[in-house]
């Protein structure tokens, strides 16, 4: 955002108009999209310690009791 806003005419001088302007805004919101995908991605792959066909069915198991407890629970 900061260095699509120094593009503008004034630059940073006038931080507010141009960090506000559509393309900064733009810009910034696809850095962090990026940035949140990746470090989850990377975080994901880091922890995962699946490495039987038993682990596949207890991961299942905790997915489904989460529906199931939210059913029992929580009111509609």
């Amino acid at each position: 955002m900061l260095i699509t806003g120094s593009t503008y005419d004034g630059g940073l001088n006038d931080f507010f108009t141009n960090t506000s302007q559509s393309y900064s805004l733009l810009v910034a919101m696809l850095c962090g999209i990026v940035v949140s995908g990746s470090v989850s991605c990377v975080v994901s792959l880091c922890t995962l310690n699946i490495k039987t066909n038993d682990d596949v069915a207890n991961e299942w198991a905790k997915t489904i009791s989460i529906a199931i407890v939210k059913a029992v629970y929580l009111p509609d």
